[in-house]
């Protein structure tokens, strides 16, 4: 821990120890301070005080102003990034009515009652540091991964809401951070710094735009920087249409655990490393035992004329509005071939024939084979079944089309579609 948090934390305990001396309370930190990611700035010092019984009208309105008062006595404005409140065990632990001394970003109040989220209870739990008096937290239940999943779709409907536009402020890039740490949290069920799970999502290759998020972890980690050549206001304020990218893959892994829910026990056969099958099966909904891989298609479908079907996503899917191909995964008893086939018919309504179809490309990924299918068969658009929920139009487009969707960003992320679209020796079996 920084050792002027330190300093300022043995302050704010003195104080309130001192307005609280018959009813004394205990302290917990938790937060970017023990996750050793506070940066001044842009964190907070999250604190949970706790007292025997509730505290007096008189005592809670000499520490609604502490943090004031304190800043003043020491002259140190870091005394405003304490956040928290003191309230009394009944209050917090059996939801009893109390008076609630409220210290936020929007500054201070009494309210007579007060619910910890999910994440800060996880803090909590797993990292927190007693700063004085008795330990509370064994009373306190840990969240479940529900929990956790509908508090990362709350973060999501607020990056919704409010980071569509961002300030001049170097925080404002806390959003990329936040929507990192919620994927993390989505796909482990953990909850880690920001800048590590920013670091994390780079590592993996699950960020849109990468080179800027190293610009945002390299002045998160250095806040010197921020005013210093690129990392103008001007850049801050550009950051909104980034920001809602990420907030598109944020929602693809929440759709991913909504769905994972609707098909949890969907069977598919287990493959080894050399795509043989090992005569196993997996659940959908468990985690996939390194060195077991299952099978994924995508498929391509073109007519006479050389152009594609593609279909666009619903504004409610992850990557919303944009366009697409057919995918999804093989189940049971299914080859490469049947997948392909079946997952046209659920997506499209439409019926390719097995003859029509080559595989042109296969991609190895940590845990499936991904078949990449072209099959030529023309169809009248006006065929196309389009599902409720999940697409809102489609149409044909040649290549040329699709490239340029491509480069204005409404195509879903496809690591292998220049190669497909350049793949000219293949598709010649079919034009």
């Amino acid at each position: 821990m920084i050792e002027k948090i330190r300093t300022l934390l043995n302050q704010f305990i003195n104080e309130i120890n001192t307005i609280l001396h018959d009813n004394p309370p205990s302290v917990c930190l938790y937060g970017s301070c023990v996750l050793d990611d506070f940066r001044e700035g842009w964190s907070d010092i999250d604190f949970l005080a706790l007292t025997d019984k509730p505290t007096t009208q008189a005592d809670a309105e000499q520490l609604l102003e502490l943090r004031q008062r304190l800043s003043k006595k020491y002259d140190n404005l870091l005394f405003h990034s304490l956040e928290g409140v003191i309230m009394s065990h009944d209050g917090l632990l059996k939801g009893k009515e109390d008076t609630v001394i409220y210290w936020g970003l929007s500054g201070q109040r009494i309210i007579d009652s007060y619910s910890l989220d999910c994440f800060a209870r996880k803090s909590l739990l797993e990292h927190g540091i007693m700063l004085c008096g008795n330990d509370f937290r064994n009373k306190i239940s840990m969240p479940t991964y529900e929990d956790l999943v509908a508090g990362v779709d709350r973060h999501y409907q607020a990056i919704r809401k409010h980071a569509v536009q961002t300030n001049g402020n170097a925080s404002s890039s806390g959003w990329l951070l936040d929507i990192a740490r919620g994927i993390y949290t989505i796909d482990t069920g953990g909850y880690i710094a920001k800048t590590e799970a920013a670091k994390w999502a780079v590592q993996k290759g699950l960020v849109p735009n990468m080179p800027l998020m190293k610009k945002v972890i390299a002045v998160r980690e250095n806040p010197a920087l921020e005013s210093q050549g690129e990392y103008t206001s001007e850049f801050f304020e550009s950051l909104g249409p980034e920001i809602q990218r990420f907030a598109d893959v944020l929602y693809d892994h929440l759709q991913a655990w909504l769905n994972l829910q609707s098909a949890k026990d969907e069977l598919w056969d287990v493959y080894d490393e050399n795509r043989k099958l090992t005569g196993r099966t997996h659940r959908r909904a468990d985690p996939m035992p390194e060195g077991d891989y299952h099978l994924v298609v995508h498929v391509w479908i073109l007519n006479s004329k050389g152009e594609f079907l593609i279909t666009k996503r619903a504004p409610n899917k992850g990557y919303p509005n944009m366009w697409e191909t057919t995918g999804g995964s093989a189940v049971t008893g299914d080859t490469s071939l049947t997948a392909a086939v079946r997952e046209v018919k659920e997506e499209t309504g439409l019926d390719v024939l097995p003859e029509n179809g080559k595989v042109v490309l296969t991609i190895q990924r940590d845990d499936c084979f991904c078949d990449i299918w072209l099959f030529k068969q023309d169809f009248d658009i006006k065929f196309v079944v389009l599902q409720d929920g999940e697409t809102i139009d489609a149409k044909w487009a040649a290549k040329d089309e699709i490239r340029q969707i491509v480069i204005n960003g409404d195509f879903i992320p496809l690591s292998y579609m220049e190669e497909f679209l350049l793949c000219k020796r293949k598709m010649r079996l079919f034009v």
